[in-house]
């Protein structure tokens, strides 16, 4: 995927007052160069001096799993340039990591320079100790596109870099383990820069990384069945930023409670071919618990995990209300007398919030004769039959509001519903409370029609 860099209009002082975007993540590292866009293909540059004037484009990088980096390069003016994969800021004149460069204070050399354990002799570069060296990988020429590729292993920890000509046949690759003092986990950065005592010229185009290839998994639980210990489905969907399903994929399921500090591994499954997953889980305790579903990412596109709340709270026994929503929920309560289930939801003002209902058959015969109050105002609904439940759908503005649930039961007066043994689950997902770099809802597969109802 070539990732276009859409920086703001870079302005040239005597001082080379350079405006830091984030466009897509990269940043400006400005050391007295200069740099400029025009139809995706980016000019970075300096005019020399005896501080050794650079110019750097990075960004922040949380790798987990192998990956490549790319970019064409020409040499306007040979001097110095290089990817830089670094641990820590700054990018340039940073022995904290390895280099892939290009020019090497005017020669034609590519170069791969790191910290080496063969490095005997030591040395202070700058007042840093260091054990710099550098192999060559190949040999270019002023006013060539040449394609720098970067390989990355996590492991075993290895980098291999390759250069290939303009007919993308290659002329150079050099591969390695040995990097001291610096591990796969210590990569936090990496970035284009150019330098050198000597004026620097370079022409950089179609970058391509894994990096900006974003993804999202939607995550929600589903259980046809409303007794203690029964099956619960956690599903959703994993799919790149444009919505193209990501299939054969390993999902991980885990989950935590208030006073555990890691998250507990439950079960894992694979994507099909829509980029769908199903995991099943099987809970009997009481308590909150936080579900989460995790892709790790792969060479191609980043990584995605979101989370959802289940909340088990006991009343009595046998029986199971199961609410659904992207909204706070709290104060739920349960009417015998009444049969009224209430309780109240709150969510950022200006938004929207919704709430999903799953309710008994044996408590509900009918799905048509549930009342639904929000602030005592009756609330329309749709209603779909699904397995031995009714799940009831209903919208609402977000702010604070009051919830009541009028159930026509099927008790009989002399059998009331509070001698049957019920148990409330709450299933709030956290949109609103842990907001996590894309969201997106999987629909329910419905059983039964979908049935709009009016107030009556």
């Amino acid at each position: 995927m070539v990732i276009s860099l859409l920086f703001l209009t870079l302005f040239q002082t005597g001082q080379c007052e350079i405006q830091s975007s984030l466009t897509n993540g990269w940043q400006i590292e400005d050391k007295g160069g200069f740099v400029t866009e025009t139809n995706n293909i980016f000019r970075l540059w300096s005019n020399g001096g005896s501080d050794c004037p650079s110019i750097s484009l990075y960004k922040k990088i949380k790798p987990n799993t192998d990956f490549t980096f790319s970019v064409q390069v020409n040499a306007q003016t040979p001097e110095s340039c290089g990817i830089f994969v670094k641990s820590d800021l700054p990018i340039a004149g940073n022995f904290a990591g390895f280099n892939f460069e290009y020019g090497h204070y005017g020669e034609g050399l590519f170069l791969l320079a790191r910290n080496s354990t063969i490095y005997t002799g030591g040395q202070d570069i700058w007042g840093v100790s260091s054990r710099w060296i550098t192999d060559q990988v190949a040999y270019g020429d002023p006013s060539v596109w040449y394609t720098m590729q970067l390989k990355v292993s996590s492991s075993p920890f290895r980098i291999t870099t390759s250069v290939f000509d303009e007919n993308g046949t290659s002329i150079g690759t050099v591969s390695t383990s040995d990097i001291d003092n610096f591990t796969f986990e210590d990569i936090k950065y990496i970035g284009l820069s150019v330098w050198g005592y000597s004026p620097a010229d370079y022409l950089f185009r179609n970058i391509e990384d894994s990096f900006d290839n974003p993804t999202s998994i939607s995550i929600t639980t589903q259980s046809s069945s409303t007794t203690i210990g029964s099956t619960v489905n956690v599903l959703g969907t994993l799919s790149d930023c444009k919505g193209v399903p990501l299939q054969n994929k390993t999902v991980v399921l885990s989950y935590t409670f208030q006073g555990v500090n890691s998250w507990i591994p439950i079960s894992s499954g694979f994507t099909d071919e829509q980029g769908k997953y199903n995991i099943q889980w099987i809970n009997s305790a009481s308590g909150t618990f936080t579900l989460r579903t995790e892709w790790k990412g792969d060479s191609t596109f980043n990584g995605a995990s979101n989370t959802t709340s289940l909340s088990f709270f006991p009343i009595q026994n046998q029986q199971v209300f199961f609410f659904e929503s992207n909204s706070t929920v709290y104060a739920l309560a349960f009417n015998n007398e009444t049969s009224t289930l209430s309780f109240n939801v709150t969510g950022p003002t200006g938004t929207t919030g919704y709430v999903k209902t799953s309710i008994p058959k044996s408590l509900q015969t009918n799905g048509e004769n549930l009342k639904a109050y929000m602030d005592g105002k009756q609330l329309n609904y749709s209603v779909t039959n699904f397995g031995d439940s009714w799940v009831f759908t209903f919208n609402y503005s977000h702010s604070t509001h009051e919830i009541n649930l009028h159930l026509k039961t099927n008790a009989s007066p002399t059998q009331p519903l509070g001698n049957e043994v019920i148990l409330i689950a709450i299933v709030a997902l956290l949109g609103t409370v842990i907001a996590i770099e894309s969201k997106y809802w999987l629909g329910r597969k419905e059983k039964g029609p979908a049935r709009k109802l009016g107030t009556n």
